[in-house]
Protein backbone atom coordinates (compact mmCIF):
# COMPACT_ATOMS: atom_id res chain seq x y z
CA UNK A 1 0.00 0.00 0.00
CA UNK A 2 1.25 3.44 -0.92
CA UNK A 3 1.72 5.51 2.28
CA UNK A 4 0.10 8.59 0.73
CA UNK A 5 -3.02 6.72 -0.37
CA UNK A 6 -3.24 5.06 3.06
CA UNK A 7 -3.08 8.49 4.68
CA UNK A 8 -5.81 9.79 2.37
CA UNK A 9 -8.08 6.84 3.14
CA UNK A 10 -7.57 7.30 6.89
CA UNK A 11 -8.30 11.03 6.67
CA UNK A 12 -11.45 10.39 4.66
CA UNK A 13 -12.69 7.87 7.21
CA UNK A 14 -11.85 10.03 10.20
CA UNK A 15 -13.06 13.32 8.72
CA UNK A 16 -15.63 12.17 6.15
CA UNK A 17 -18.12 14.97 6.86
CA UNK A 18 -15.66 17.79 6.34
CA UNK A 19 -14.41 17.22 2.80
CA UNK A 20 -17.37 18.45 0.78
CA UNK A 21 -17.91 22.22 0.53
CA UNK A 22 -21.68 21.74 0.35
CA UNK A 23 -21.63 19.78 3.62
CA UNK A 24 -19.68 22.57 5.29
CA UNK A 25 -22.12 25.21 3.96
CA UNK A 26 -25.13 23.29 5.23
CA UNK A 27 -23.49 22.73 8.60
CA UNK A 28 -22.62 26.44 8.94
CA UNK A 29 -26.12 27.60 8.05
CA UNK A 30 -27.81 25.05 10.35
CA UNK A 31 -25.54 25.04 13.40
CA UNK A 32 -23.41 28.18 13.27
CA UNK A 33 -25.62 31.08 12.19
CA UNK A 34 -23.19 33.67 13.59
CA UNK A 35 -20.28 32.22 11.63
CA UNK A 36 -21.47 33.00 8.11
CA UNK A 37 -18.11 34.71 7.50
CA UNK A 38 -16.52 31.25 7.34
CA UNK A 39 -18.00 30.68 3.89
CA UNK A 40 -15.57 33.16 2.35
CA UNK A 41 -12.62 30.91 3.26
CA UNK A 42 -12.18 27.96 0.93
CA UNK A 43 -9.75 26.22 3.27
CA UNK A 44 -12.02 26.08 6.32
CA UNK A 45 -12.14 22.73 7.99
CA UNK A 46 -14.98 22.33 10.47
CA UNK A 47 -15.13 19.48 12.91
CA UNK A 48 -18.79 18.50 12.84
CA UNK A 49 -18.82 15.52 15.17
CA UNK A 50 -17.58 14.86 18.68
CA UNK A 51 -15.30 12.13 17.31
CA UNK A 52 -13.55 14.74 15.18
CA UNK A 53 -13.05 17.06 18.18
CA UNK A 54 -11.50 14.24 20.19
CA UNK A 55 -9.35 13.11 17.24
CA UNK A 56 -8.10 16.63 16.59
CA UNK A 57 -7.29 17.25 20.26
CA UNK A 58 -5.50 13.89 20.55
CA UNK A 59 -3.39 14.47 17.43
CA UNK A 60 -2.57 18.01 18.57
CA UNK A 61 -1.53 16.92 22.07
CA UNK A 62 0.51 13.99 20.76
CA UNK A 63 2.31 16.18 18.23
CA UNK A 64 3.09 18.82 20.81
CA UNK A 65 4.29 16.17 23.24
CA UNK A 66 6.56 14.63 20.61
CA UNK A 67 8.13 17.99 19.81
CA UNK A 68 8.72 18.71 23.48
CA UNK A 69 10.20 15.27 24.14
CA UNK A 70 12.51 15.43 21.10
CA UNK A 71 13.87 18.86 22.01
CA UNK A 72 14.36 17.86 25.64
CA UNK A 73 15.88 14.49 24.75
CA UNK A 74 18.35 16.11 22.35
CA UNK A 75 19.48 18.52 25.04
CA UNK A 76 19.85 15.77 27.66
CA UNK A 77 21.80 13.48 25.29
CA UNK A 78 24.28 16.20 24.38
CA UNK A 79 24.69 17.12 28.04
CA UNK A 80 25.23 13.46 28.93
CA UNK A 81 27.86 13.06 26.21
CA UNK A 82 29.66 16.14 27.47
CA UNK A 83 29.76 14.72 31.00
CA UNK A 84 31.11 11.42 29.66
CA UNK A 85 33.96 13.21 27.91
CA UNK A 86 34.65 15.61 30.78
CA UNK A 87 37.85 13.82 31.74
CA UNK A 88 39.32 14.00 28.24
CA UNK A 89 38.48 17.68 27.61
CA UNK A 90 40.35 20.66 28.93
CA UNK A 91 38.51 23.18 31.09
CA UNK A 92 38.38 25.67 28.22
CA UNK A 93 37.02 23.13 25.76
CA UNK A 94 34.46 21.95 28.30
CA UNK A 95 33.40 25.55 28.92
CA UNK A 96 32.95 26.12 25.17
CA UNK A 97 30.87 22.97 24.85
CA UNK A 98 28.77 23.98 27.85
CA UNK A 99 28.07 27.37 26.24
CA UNK A 100 27.14 25.59 23.02
CA UNK A 101 24.74 23.32 24.90
CA UNK A 102 23.17 26.33 26.60
CA UNK A 103 22.63 27.91 23.18
CA UNK A 104 20.94 24.70 22.02
CA UNK A 105 18.71 24.86 25.12
CA UNK A 106 17.75 28.45 24.30
CA UNK A 107 17.07 27.45 20.70
CA UNK A 108 14.81 24.60 21.82
CA UNK A 109 13.01 26.77 24.34
CA UNK A 110 12.09 29.34 21.71
CA UNK A 111 10.84 26.68 19.31
CA UNK A 112 8.75 24.94 21.99
CA UNK A 113 7.18 28.25 23.06
CA UNK A 114 6.20 29.04 19.48
CA UNK A 115 4.80 25.54 18.91
CA UNK A 116 2.74 25.78 22.11
CA UNK A 117 1.34 29.11 20.93
CA UNK A 118 0.07 27.64 17.68
CA UNK A 119 -1.44 24.64 19.42
CA UNK A 120 -3.30 26.70 21.99
CA UNK A 121 -4.52 29.19 19.39
CA UNK A 122 -6.56 26.46 17.71
CA UNK A 123 -8.81 26.40 20.75
CA UNK A 124 -9.32 30.17 20.95
CA UNK A 125 -12.71 29.82 19.28
CA UNK A 126 -14.13 28.01 22.31
CA UNK A 127 -13.53 30.98 24.64
CA UNK A 128 -14.99 33.87 22.63
CA UNK A 129 -18.52 34.84 21.64
CA UNK A 130 -19.99 32.97 18.70
CA UNK A 131 -20.17 36.01 16.44
CA UNK A 132 -16.46 36.84 16.86
CA UNK A 133 -14.27 36.34 13.81
CA UNK A 134 -11.19 34.46 15.08
CA UNK A 135 -9.54 34.05 11.69
CA UNK A 136 -7.04 36.87 12.27
CA UNK A 137 -5.68 35.65 15.67
CA UNK A 138 -5.41 32.09 14.36
CA UNK A 139 -3.67 33.29 11.18
CA UNK A 140 -1.28 35.34 13.33
CA UNK A 141 -0.54 32.26 15.45
CA UNK A 142 0.21 30.27 12.29
CA UNK A 143 2.56 33.06 11.22
CA UNK A 144 4.36 32.71 14.56
CA UNK A 145 4.47 28.94 14.05
CA UNK A 146 6.09 29.30 10.64
CA UNK A 147 8.61 31.87 11.87
CA UNK A 148 9.68 29.98 15.02
CA UNK A 149 12.81 28.44 13.49
CA UNK A 150 13.86 31.83 12.12
CA UNK A 151 13.81 33.52 15.53
CA UNK A 152 15.59 30.60 17.16
CA UNK A 153 18.31 30.51 14.50
CA UNK A 154 18.86 34.28 14.62
CA UNK A 155 19.32 34.07 18.40
CA UNK A 156 21.63 31.07 17.97
CA UNK A 157 23.78 32.89 15.41
CA UNK A 158 23.69 36.21 17.27
CA UNK A 159 25.41 34.60 20.26
CA UNK A 160 28.37 33.59 18.07
CA UNK A 161 30.85 36.52 18.08
CA UNK A 162 32.50 35.50 14.79
CA UNK A 163 29.21 35.39 12.92
CA UNK A 164 28.06 38.63 14.53
CA UNK A 165 31.22 40.49 13.43
CA UNK A 166 30.89 39.13 9.87
CA UNK A 167 27.26 40.20 9.77
CA UNK A 168 28.12 43.70 10.98
CA UNK A 169 30.94 43.84 8.43
CA UNK A 170 28.55 43.08 5.58
CA UNK A 171 26.35 46.02 6.56
CA UNK A 172 29.33 48.31 7.32
CA UNK A 173 28.38 48.60 10.98
CA UNK A 174 31.14 48.77 13.54
CA UNK A 175 30.87 45.97 16.05
CA UNK A 176 30.95 47.43 19.55
CA UNK A 177 31.38 44.06 21.17
CA UNK A 178 34.89 42.69 21.05
CA UNK A 179 35.32 38.97 20.42
CA UNK A 180 36.42 37.17 23.56
CA UNK A 181 39.62 35.73 22.05
CA UNK A 182 41.22 39.15 21.35
CA UNK A 183 43.69 40.34 23.98
CA UNK A 184 44.33 44.07 24.18
CA UNK A 185 47.83 45.26 24.99
CA UNK A 186 47.97 48.47 27.00
CA UNK A 187 51.61 49.36 26.40
CA UNK A 188 54.84 48.10 24.85
CA UNK A 189 56.51 47.87 28.25
CA UNK A 190 54.83 44.53 28.86
CA UNK A 191 57.11 42.86 26.30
Amino acid sequence: IDPLSFRKVMLEKLFANTFLASTVDVYISDNLPYHEFLRRYEFVWIMTTFKEYIGFAAVLCCSLGQIFVLVFLGYVLILYELERQATSLSKEARKEWKEFIDEIRNHGTIIVIFFCTISLSCFVQFFVKEETDVSFPVAFAFLIFVSAPIAANVLFLWNDPTYRSKLFGKFFIKNRRQPTDIVRVASREMF
